[in-house]
């Protein structure tokens, strides 16, 4: 690409590097001299091109049609706060899509020939669903790559970079072969070793196909991320792949880290209390860096085995985050780290103001009526900060409210606050009011959400769902399956990787 501005005269507006999940995405845009704007998933640039229509799949069309179709547990859509930058319309199991969604879109990505099973397993739910978006105006999370294939021929930018492209379903190979058969440059960038969208219709032989056979392959022979002991690990691993990972490929590993370092940990996902001790420690001896990368990852083939990790950090007053699945609270128990930064309003930020003594201010909202002499007080000290504090204030609450105590205040919170305040102010306890507005430095997460990610250390739990297990004995195909996964959750990590205990070794990815 470098090359491209440098010897051929195209500037950095005039690049486009798309690419398959929001988290690539985003260390993308922390490496290349490119415009933030003209870095995205293939399903924003489709959002754009497209100008913006409404998604059925989020905010309020999402809530009508559940209401609507209340009766229908499969039919139901959990998509209600995603956004147009996510890899959605083609998530895996444990997704927040309804299984009729799902099965329905894996039929438009897979471009599957109309009589295949997942055709008919969605009939119904499909004519009410294509009736809903024609209602509505709208699109759904695919429809906007079939819409974007059909209307826009060309993006306005003369050159198209495509990153995990290992990963493309066939429906965004038709768009990005489309997109790039009329680009002056076009780039195809991906690992096979890293394909973990098989069930979605992702092929690694279709890495090539849309290279003319004319043009220049181009194999990277140097990693930019992984130390020597964490490569050869991960390429150890590989080799019990049955395809031809591996065969005649030279990949040197990054040695400007040192030799990096690949250790066990007693824990598993059920009992992660020798995790978080290691998350911790790697946090105190690790200066916070404005603008760098996560510092830790803790990740898992299934969500639901985040869950005890999750009550543990929240226990221990570790702030974490997953930016590439803002939607799941879960993972995200302070909210858009984004509207931290930017001082917008979130109960995070409330209890933080509090904490380091802003005056009065909206955390004002935070606290019980049965506070206040006056029922316009909230309203009065919002809104003047030179307000006569005692005269608003009952008498037995003004040295405690005055002195900003973080233990009185989580005992006079309003009820809708007090499960969110409560996590952000061990937080503050732990890491001063500073925490809540800097992005956490812990990622927490399935391998497919940081796909594309990068961190100096990662956590790793090796356990398989019972669905993963069943295909990984029962064919090559899941066997090759659970190798690839294993593989991007140890390639995640730059510095230090850490491989945890099974829970049940019979369902191990390693």
């Amino acid at each position: 690409m470098q090359a491209w501005v440098e010897r051929d005269g195209y500037t950095p507006d005039d690049i486009v590097l798309t690419s398959l999940t929001r988290a690539a995405a985003a260390v993308l845009a922390g490496r290349v001299p490119v415009p933030r704007e003209n870095i995205a998933t293939l399903h924003a640039l489709a959002y754009r091109a497209l100008g913006s229509p409404p998604i059925a799949e989020i905010g309020d069309l999402a809530a009508i049609w559940n209401r609507e179709h209340a009766s229908l547990p499969s039919w139901q859509i959990g998509a209600g706060t995603v956004d147009v930058d996510e890899d959605a319309g083609f998530a895996p199991p444990d997704a927040e899509l309804g299984e009729q969604m799902r099965l329905y879109s894996l039929a438009r990505n897979r471009l599957a020939p109309y009589g295949h099973p997942l055709w008919a397993l969605t009939t119904a739910f499909a004519r009410e669903w294509e009736a809903f978006k024609t209602e509505t105006g709208s699109l759904d999370f695919t429809g906007m790559l079939e819409q974007a294939a059909t209307f826009i021929d060309a993006l306005p930018q003369p050159v198209l970079i495509v990153d995990e492209a290992q990963d493309l379903v066939p429906l965004q190979w038709v768009l990005a072969r489309q997109w790039g058969a009329r680009a002056e440059r076009f780039l195809v960038a991906g690992d096979a070793g890293q394909q973990l969208y098989g069930f979605a219709g992702a092929r690694p032989d279709d890495l090539l196909a849309p290279l003319d056979a004319a043009e220049t392959v181009y194999h990277l022979a140097q990693s930019y991320r992984l130390p020597p002991a964490i490569a050869g690990h991960a390429e150890r691993l590989l080799r019990r792949h049955s395809g031809p990972l591996t065969d005649g490929r030279e990949y040197r590993p990054d040695t400007r880290r040192g030799e990096g370092l690949v250790r066990p940990l007693a824990a598993t996902w059920r009992r992660p209390e020798a995790v978080v001790e290691a998350v911790q420690r790697r946090l105190a001896d690790t200066p916070y860096e404005a603008g760098e990368g996560p510092t830790v990852m803790v990740l898992a083939a299934c969500a639901y085995m985040l869950a005890p990790t999750v009550r543990a950090l929240r226990e221990a007053g570790v702030p974490f985050h997953n930016p590439m699945r803002r939607a799941n609270g879960a993972w995200n128990p302070l909210g858009s780290v984004a509207r931290h930064v930017e001082g917008k309003r979130s109960t995070a930020r409330m209890v933080a103001a509090y904490a380091a003594g802003e005056p009065y201010g909206e955390w004002i909202d935070l606290l019980r009526a049965d506070v206040f002499l006056l029922r316009s007080a909230k309203k009065l000290l919002a809104g003047d900060a030179s307000a006569d504090f005692d005269a608003v204030v009952r008498p037995e609450h003004r040295d405690a409210l005055a002195a900003h105590d973080l233990g009185w205040l989580l005992g006079h919170l309003l009820a809708q606050y007090r499960g969110p305040a409560e996590y952000a102010a061990s937080v503050v306890r732990r890491s001063g009011p500073e925490a809540i507005t800097q992005p956490p430095r812990v990622v927490i997460g399935t391998g497919h959400s940081v796909k594309g990610g990068e961190s100096r250390m990662v956590i790793c739990y090796p356990d398989m769902s019972a669905s993963g297990m069943n295909e990984a004995h029962a064919s090559q195909e899941g066997a090759d399956a659970a190798v690839r996964l294993a593989y991007v959750c140890w390639t995640r990590a730059s510095e230090e990787l850490v491989l945890c205990d099974a829970a049940d070794p019979r369902g191990a990815l390693w």
